[in-house]
């Protein structure tokens, strides 16, 4: 009857014992973490449900469910707060959970309500890089640049920000002469080699049209700027093939 019962609810669900031992679980749990009902019957829950715990050796098989009800929020459905669980192959995948005791008549048991949000938290990855990212050259675009400097003067407020701005002379008349799209691929490349070799630390941003910017943290602000204003420099010596014509900026 409980089983049966299990399996009219949407999200999963596990019942576990005291001991984090799976007494049953519904066909939403055996979805979620890939396994039929009579295997997962006595597995231990931890190797599901908090494996990053479970393989740094914090939490072994014989853990208690309290233990990971200390170890994890009570309840983080519909907070927005996602753990890492993993399904029996290993794959992992982020999910919302909730603890709640269940008194049965022959043992003590929880029931564990697992939420996984993977679909929910590509949409707001997707909907990140749309909203911080340059869809054209993929690089942070004003909104993030903005952030990583807030970031930046309140993480190290002794250090001195360095901003290299860059800009493609004549950029118009790439376009006026070649096209919108061999302008939009020669940015593309400009991105591309100007990101290449910066050091941890270092930002490259596309503030929109032929603008780009490189900002960077440092305690020496000298050399900083001669190292970033060299790499600008040999990004622009060499020509940019673009559709079978050279292009000099």
């Amino acid at each position: 009857v409980l089983s049966r019962l299990l399996d009219t609810v949407g999200d999963a669900v596990l019942l576990v014992d005291d001991d984090g031992r799976i007494l049953d679980l519904n066909t939403a749990a055996q979805r979620v973490f890939a396994v039929d009902r009579d295997p997962a019957r006595g597995m231990s829950v931890w190797p599901l449900l908090a494996p990053t715990l479970f393989e740094d050796g914090g939490m072994g098989e014989e853990a208690s469910v309290q233990m990971l009800i200390r170890a994890v929020p009570r309840s983080t459905l519909g907070t927005g707060r996602s753990i890492t669980m993993s399904r029996v192959d290993g794959i992992g995948f982020p999910g919302e959970m909730a603890v709640s005791p269940l008194p049965l008549p022959t043992v003590s048991a929880h029931l564990v309500t697992v939420r996984d949000v993977s679909d929910r938290k590509r949409i707001e990855s997707r909907l990140e890089r749309l909203a911080l990212y340059d869809p054209l050259t993929r690089l942070p675009n004003r909104v993030k640049i903005l952030q990583h400097l807030e970031r930046m003067i309140a993480q190290a407020p002794l250090r001195t920000i360095v901003a290299i701005s860059i800009d493609i002379d004549h950029f118009k008349y790439v376009n006026d002469f070649f096209g919108h799209g061999p302008g939009d691929r020669l940015l593309q490349a400009v991105g591309g080699r100007l990101g290449g070799d910066l050091e941890e630390g270092d930002l490259l941003g596309h503030l929109g049209g032929d603008d780009f910017v490189i900002i960077s943290s440092t305690l020496d602000p000298v050399a900083t700027i001669d190292r970033l204003a060299r790499r600008v420099e040999e990004a622009s010596a060499r020509t940019f093939l673009i559709d079978q014509s050279e292009l000099y900026i």
